[in-house]
């Protein structure tokens, strides 16, 4: 699509006039409106016109040129300004969390491509403390949503909490009444205990 211009692929956005956010409280933040002014004569690359919950429809005119020039360009370029990853990264996660939930009837085929997508944006913009904790869990309902049911555990890791993926393949388990699987326990096996060491009994 062109917006103002700038020639954007690879979908993935939401573009119109009107799009309530799931509260229906204002307008979802990451509607791309055509309609409201964009000021291409002086990009904000710096971010400055960003708060720390970024929506389309709130930054200035200079925001928004900046914002579709990254979004023309991949939305690749490591050092954009993390609102504008993040202002992107909201669509994705409305679209998972919300509307492929009212409607599966198109999940199986987005829920990978979009999984592809927040691995790609995690490997560019992972460096970034906050959006590596938010797109890092968003990651792994994905992976739970995206996975065989018949799937293999998750790899062993040291990191803590568990999967989310392992956790709910467990309590799927404990509902239905199973034993774990010998791979499943072996992967649950491996987490360390989250015991807190800050007292001690004398």
């Amino acid at each position: 699509m062109t917006i103002a211009g700038y020639n954007i692929v690879g979908g993935l956005l939401y573009v119109g006039t009107h799009l309530a956010a799931p509260s229906d409280y204002m307008v979802d933040p990451a509607l791309i409106n055509p309609a409201l002014p964009i000021d291409l004569r002086r990009p904000d690359w710096d971010g400055r016109g960003l708060d720390y919950w970024p929506s389309y429809s709130d930054i200035p005119p200079q925001s928004r040129a900046a914002y579709l020039a990254w979004l023309a360009d991949g939305r690749r370029f490591p050092q954009a300004p993390i609102g504008y990853v993040f202002l992107y990264f909201y669509g994705l996660e409305r679209r998972v969390l919300y509307d492929l939930q009212r409607d599966r009837s198109m999940a199986a085929s987005e829920l990978p491509i979009i999984h592809q997508e927040v691995r790609r944006l995690l490997a560019v913009y992972g460096g970034h403390k906050a959006f590596k904790r938010y797109a890092g869990q968003f990651e792994q309902v994905l992976d739970m949503f995206t996975a065989e049911p018949s799937a293999k555990a998750p790899a062993p890791t040291r990191d803590y909490p568990p999967p989310l993926r392992l956790r709910a393949g467990l309590g799927a388990f404990a509902a239905q009444g199973v034993p774990v699987p010998a791979g499943w326990a072996l992967t649950w096996g491996s987490f360390p205990l989250n015991v807190d060491t800050s007292e001690t009994e004398s």
